[in-house]
């Protein structure tokens, strides 16, 4: 194939002397600087944040006929997932409701509040009407993983017990807490009285610490852990 002379082309504002370039390369160089192909250094769509698909009655027994209501807050049981889907509330009698953003009128709905999960209705349904809600639930944020040293001006050879050592509560249902003595090691979390290696947390959110020795003072323990 023969290249393409091009007259000049553009390059940081400059017009450069004619060159010889191959069509090919000429269309492809064309395309990806009008935005019609991916160049590669283009950055990831942001993750969807999609968890699972929720299908619920909602609780009926708010409307009552005769009454007017049409704001219900929290009636959704969950939060929505709102960036690439819609929630879709099918009336008794009515059909499909269509969400919008403003103001409903009849045979719509508007999504507000804490996580979307208030419903105000274009209309004010009547007892005995029952709405199924389908729609797809937001993801929780991932859990934080904290690392820290542990406030260790308390520590004096003699006190084993610190209320509120643990600087936020940690998720000790499903992931365990690691401390780590200077000196020592690991220390073993257990579930009653500690002893010498061993430590515990109680409190109503965990952040006690009783550990089975007194550390020392200029001891330092990093605290490793899942916050809740």
């Amino acid at each position: 194939m023969q290249p393409t002379v091009v007259p000049g082309i553009l390059n940081q504002g400059r017009v450069h002397k004619a060159l010889s370039v191959p069509l090919h390369m000429l269309r492809d160089y064309m395309a990806e600087a009008l935005g019609l192909v991916d160049s590669g250094d283009s950055p990831a769509p942001p993750p969807t944040s999609a968890g699972d698909t929720r299908t619920v009655r909602l609780d009926d027994s708010q409307w009552v006929a005769g009454i007017g209501t049409t704001v219900f807050p929290d009636l959704l049981p969950t939060e929505p997932e709102l960036l690439n889907n819609v929630v879709v509330l099918v009336h008794s009698g009515v059909g499909p409701l269509k969400q919008v953003a403003g103001a409903p009128a009849a045979g719509e709905f508007q999504l507000s509040g804490t996580g979307n999960r208030t419903v105000t209705f274009g209309y004010a349904p009547d007892s005995g009407d029952h709405i199924h809600a389908i729609y797809v639930e937001a993801s929780p944020p991932p859990a934080a993983t904290k690392i820290v040293v542990l406030l260790d001006t308390l520590y004096n050879s003699a006190t084993t017990t610190f209320p509120g050592h643990m600087p936020s509560e940690p998720d000790i249902a499903t992931n365990e807490v690691v401390l780590v003595h200077s000196g020592v090691g690991a220390l073993l979390r257990v579930a009653g009285a500690p002893a010498a290696g061993q430590f515990q947390l109680f409190g109503a959110t965990n952040q006690d610490v009783e550990y089975g020795y007194p550390p020392d003072s200029g001891d330092h323990i990093h605290a490793i852990y899942v916050e809740a």
